[in-house]
């Protein structure tokens, strides 16, 4: 299951994460994504990868604290979409 993740492997052993690791890598990129989409003012929200009914849980639990960071996200949302205006 994990080898399906679309999760490389740990460098350091060889082997596959852990599933609590691969679930907090998810998170964090949904966290990162929701708030690009908050930022550019789109709807709807990608769906949460972890089936949290409320998203509270997956912010607290699981995400990287900070991950939700309006600036980082607009900085992000420059380079993704900036140089194309189709993608605005």
């Amino acid at each position: 299951m994990l080898k399906h993740a679309g999760v490389g492997l740990n460098p350091e052993t060889n082997s596959c994460y852990s599933l609590k690791t691969v679930r907090a890598l998810k998170a964090t990129q949904w966290v990162k994504l929701a708030a690009e989409y908050k930022v550019m003012q789109w709807e709807p929200a990608p769906p949460n990868p972890l089936s949290h009914t409320n998203t509270k849980t997956t912010f607290e639990r699981y995400a990287v604290k900070g991950a939700d960071n309006v600036y980082e996200a607009r900085n992000r949302c420059v380079k993704k979409y900036g140089s194309n205006p189709q993608q605005r």
